[in-house]
């Protein structure tokens, strides 16, 4: 095989860097949305298990544990 001409080959070469970065960039904010959707619903899960702790010490503090009784 023949050298090819090296300007050409950095040429060939950049065009496909800048694609390549293109298609990750993309890729990048596909998966930070994807992340933002997930932590978007921790949150909501994580605020209705503070809730349920929080009503369940104020039944025991109203009611008392039952075991006790």
């Amino acid at each position: 095989m023949e050298n090819a001409d090296p300007i050409m080959a950095n040429t060939v070469t950049a065009t496909r860097l800048d694609v390549h970065e293109k298609i990750c960039a993309e890729r990048y904010g596909d998966i930070k949305d994807s992340f933002g959707r997930v932590h978007a619903r921790l949150d909501k899960i994580i605020y209705g298990l503070m809730g349920l702790l929080i009503t369940m010490v104020g039944w025991l503090i109203v009611n008392g544990v039952p075991w006790k009784h």
